[in-house]
């Protein structure tokens, strides 16, 4: 489930009155839990000394309602053997994710780095970046932007979860994917204050759009550029165009803006 903010998966209690009011409207859908799934152990009760089994199934649509069910039996307003609704597709991992988040994007409710890790997990669970949005009805540079903010450095991710940064500053450090350079980065706005962190202060430090490399960029040419190896980095957030660029090779573009002043000075000596 792609799910994971606590609140939203624990407080429960309406949809659980609402259950024992109206029944079971929504099916669950399942999915058969892969062996050896630590994730999947049961915990024992009682006394028990037995090694915990590993459930059968695992929900990736209707968490929150079978937690609002279990909610409803403990406290007796259900029986103990109330019948749960559902459906079992045998699915990857990927395609588990994928329907995971499709569901809680129709209804709205989920939380935008819920997107983010969702989209970055289904990445690296095998899918690519055209299914993706071929199923969830979405544009390629719109799953490209969730994938790079769900794949930010750890410690930038967690403030984004907990409010310490908003949208707009994660947005400013995912405007590379060059994880050192996010690394460095974080390192250097962490203790800040938010207005000393803000985005533009942010990709100013990764010189997104400098003015000055853009200049010898246009000096040497774009091409001359990749062919002797440069990288040349898009930023997926920025809404100016011509502030998109980044310079990944600063020591390639001097060299061979060099080189061209070398040219030009013995063109003008002869």
């Amino acid at each position: 489930n792609v799910r994971f903010h606590e609140d939203a998966i624990t407080h429960v209690e309406a949809l659980s009155a609402s259950i024992v009011a109206e029944g079971l409207l929504q099916p669950l859908v399942l999915h058969p839990v892969p062996e050896g799934a630590d994730w999947a152990l049961q915990p024992t009760k009682g006394k028990s000394k037995s090694e915990p089994k590993p459930a059968s199934y695992g929900i990736f649509a209707g968490g929150r309602r079978y937690r609002a069910i279990r909610l409803a039996i403990e406290r007796k307003d259900l029986p103990e053997d109330f019948p749960i609704a559902a459906s079992v597709r045998d699915l990857s991992d990927g395609e588990i994710r994928l329907l995971s988040l499709s569901e809680n994007l129709l209804r709205r409710d989920l939380e935008e780095y819920e997107v983010h890790a969702a989209i970055a997990a289904a990445i690296e669970d095998g899918l690519s970046e055209a299914e993706i949005a071929g199923q969830l009805g979405q544009t390629l540079s719109w799953v490209r932007q969730q994938r790079r903010l769900g794949d930010l450095h750890p410690p930038i991710l967690k403030a984004y979860r907990e409010g310490a940064i908003d949208l707009d500053q994660a947005q400013a450090f995912a405007a590379t994917k060059d994880k050192d350079l996010q690394t460095a980065a974080w390192a250097h706005f962490a203790g800040k204050s938010h207005f000393e962190r803000r985005p533009a202060s942010i990709r100013a430090y990764y010189r997104v759009g400098d003015h000055e490399q853009a200049k010898l960029l246009r000096f040497v040419g774009e091409e001359a550029y990749r062919a002797a190896g440069g990288a040349f980095e898009l930023d997926l957030f920025a809404s100016d165009v011509q502030q998109r660029g980044r310079v990944g090779d600063e020591e390639i573009l001097k060299r061979l803006v060099e080189v061209e002043l070398q040219r030009i000075r013995a063109g003008v000596r002869e």
